[in-house]
């Protein structure tokens, strides 16, 4: 899988679990999930690739503002970080480094 492709995989995924009724009980959500989906409700993409297309460029939006989104640094944000830091942990060190910053 391309990291394209397994970053388009990760988030359809996370769409498709919090969206759906029924998948899990938790009655909170951090800030940074709240944040997504508020901003998901407008367009609510589910295709794998348009979703990574809406975070990426959700991601760009908030991070050009003159005041930075700070949910996407906040700890909410760690558990989505996990399966790319998986994905990565037989890659050397330049491999890595380069996944890490796409």
């Amino acid at each position: 899988v391309s990291e394209e492709g397994a970053r388009a995989a990760v988030l359809s995924n996370y769409v498709q679990f919090m969206t759906t009724p029924g998948t899990h009980s938790d009655t909170y959500a951090e800030s940074f999930h709240r944040s997504f989906f508020a901003d998901w409700q407008e367009q609510q993409p589910t295709s794998p690739s348009k979703i990574l297309e809406f975070a990426v460029q959700r991601y760009r939006q908030k991070m050009n503002m003159s005041f930075p989104d700070s949910q996407l640094d906040a700890i909410g944000c760690l558990p989505m970080a996990i399966p790319f830091v998986l994905q990565s942990a037989t890659a050397n060190k330049e491999e890595a480094v380069t996944a890490a910053v796409e």
